[in-house]
């Protein structure tokens, strides 16, 4: 079955809204950090484990080395994944349906210094209207549920 237009628009509005409130929440509790992303987590993203016991970061080893990579973090939620790619040097996009979401990463993007790295933008990851081949990896990571992607153009 496939979804129509309308039941797309419907369900985008109604995300939209849940994952607002999330990251309106997440601000206020990552404000009292100044938004600084632990070492840790910056670690695992550009030098992970040759032998990763978690699944995000079996996921980052599969990205390979970022330096100069043109990357879209898909669904970027509050940011974070996006500021340790980032901090490898990857050329980063950013998307998530979440306005406030959005504004956490470039609060984020800013107090973690990586600003001229980073674009972020309100956009609907069913229609993210990027040019075919514009990105040299895409990465859609769900903690919620600990599913992660990973796609590379060779």
């Amino acid at each position: 079955m496939t979804k129509n237009e309308e039941d797309i628009t419907r369900e985008t509005i109604s995300e939209a809204a849940f994952f607002d409130k999330c990251y309106e929440d997440a601000d206020k509790r990552q404000r009292q950090h100044g938004y600084l992303m632990p070492e840790e987590l910056i670690r695992q993203v550009s030098n992970p484990d040759s032998r990763p016991l978690k699944e995000f970061e079996y996921a980052y080893s599969l990205l390979g080395k970022l330096e100069g990579k043109k990357l879209l973090d898909y669904g970027a939620g509050d940011g974070w994944n996006m500021i340790c790619f980032a901090k490898a040097r990857a050329q980063v996009w950013a998307i998530d349906i979440s306005g406030k979401g959005i504004d956490l990463i470039k609060k984020k993007a800013r107090a973690n210094g990586v600003e001229s790295f980073v674009t972020a933008e309100v956009r609907n990851c069913y229609h993210t209207q990027f040019p075919s081949n514009q990105f040299d990896l895409i990465y859609g990571g769900d903690f919620a549920s600990f599913g992660c992607e990973v796609y590379t153009r060779f």
